[in-house]
Formats: structure tokens, C-alpha cells, sequence
């Protein structure tokens, strides 16, 4: 939601419920004039109030942000380097399996020579 129009639908709803009051309200001038400026400044505190909320809501979303961006970057590198040690550890196991797959192949073609005959 845009924090305009939140920020505008509580004035306007705090500008009906003082206009709602005032009409259902049977008073003289002065305790009329009285409310009024008793919830103008009431609604004047809570927009103010409101609004520090919305600056600490988007300091927090901007900091989380940042802090999440940051691990991500990590969390990259990490998973690289680990990778790379990974394949650094298999490669002598993977030459000495190929090798051990070249010695099983001969045997093989041996065993079908010696069938042959």
C-alpha cells in the first residue's frame, strides 16, 4: 500500500469523525470550537506519529535489505569456494577410477578373446 494513501485516508478519516461529531454533537460555539482544536491536534500527533512509523518501517525494509544482500553475497562466495574444493578433492579419485574403468575394459576384451577361441 502506498504510504500516501495511508497516510491520506487517516486524515481524511479523522477530518469526518471531528466534522460527524461536531454535527451530532449539541454544544455552544465555544465547546464546539474547543473539540475541534482538541482533535485537530490530536489528529495533527497521530499523522506525525504515523509518519515517524513509516520512516522506521522503510530504515528497517532498507536495512534488512542490505544485510540480506550481503549474506547472499557470502552465502555465494562460500558455496564457490567450496565447489572448488570439492572438484580439488574428487580429481585424484576420479583419475584413479578412470584408470581402474581402463583396466576393467581390458580384462573384459580379454575374457571375450579367450571365449572366442
Amino acid at each position: 500500500m502506498d504510504k500516501k494513501s495511508l497516510t491520506y485516508g487517516f486524515l481524511i478519516g479523522g477530518a469526518i469523525s471531528a466534522v460527524t461529531t461536531l454535527l451530532i454533537t449539541p454544544s455552544s460555539g465555544k465547546d464546539i470550537q474547543l473539540k475541534f482544536k482538541t482533535k485537530k491536534q490530536h489528529l495533527k500527533e497521530s499523522s506525525n506519529q504515523l509518519k515517524g512509523e513509516v520512516l522506521q518501517l522503510k530504515q528497517s525494509v532498507v536495512s534488512l535489505a542490505k544485510e540480506g544482500k550481503s549474506a547472499f553475497n557470502q552465502l555465494s562466495t562460500d558455496l564457490k569456494s567450496s565447489i572448488e574444493l570439492w572438484q580439488k578433492n574428487i580429481e585424484p579419485n576420479k583419475d584413479a577410477i578412470q584408470n581402474e574403468l581402463e583396466e576393467i575394459k581390458k580384462s573384459i576384451d580379454q575374457l571375450e578373446n579367450t571365449m572366442k577361441m
